[in-house]
């Protein structure tokens, strides 16, 4: 472990550590990153979206103590939640994209960030993506990419 943690790539004996690197390396490698340097950071300013409402979802899924969990609750579903699925809902919509893509016309490892974060959104606020549809037009679209419909249909029962 090149730094001591997963998650860990290795290709050809060769390492690669951390989630962006590793996410970013597989998306250039199978088609799912932007055509051009200037597409690549648009596509990273959108996971830097997602991985700072990671940071509000850990606080809420990682308390212990209830009372404080509740506030958290509360101030996501007051401030937080409408704050980032109002930047998705623009996104997405301002893209136009009839399938409903985050960026560009054809899927992108955004698309995929975006679903996993609100795959956990819809585990602790139940409901709440309803009065998004354009996130919802998003995750459908995800679902229906075959590999994946395949992987949901058939994946071991899980929490996650």
């Amino acid at each position: 472990m090149p730094y001591g943690s997963v998650p860990v790539l290795e290709i050809d004996g060769k390492q690669l550590a951390g989630s962006g690197s590793i996410q970013r390396y597989l998306a250039e490698k199978f088609g799912l990153a932007g055509s051009n340097d200037f597409e690549n950071a648009q596509l990273d300013s959108i996971i830097g979206v997602c991985n700072d409402l990671e940071i509000e979802l850990i606080k809420y899924f990682f308390e212990k103590d209830e009372e404080k969990r509740a506030q958290i609750k509360k101030k996501m579903e007051d401030e937080h939640l409408p704050k980032y699925l109002g930047i998705f809902e623009r996104l997405i919509k301002t893209n136009d994209s009839a399938q409903g893509w985050a960026f560009g016309l054809n899927v992108t490892y955004a698309d995929f960030a975006i679903y996993n974060y609100f795959s956990f959104i819809q585990m602790g606020f139940d409901g709440f993506l309803d009065k998004y549809p354009h996130v919802k037009k998003n995750r459908a679209a995800v679902e229906a990419l075959p590999n994946i419909a395949r992987w949901l249909k058939e994946r071991p029962e899980s929490s996650y």
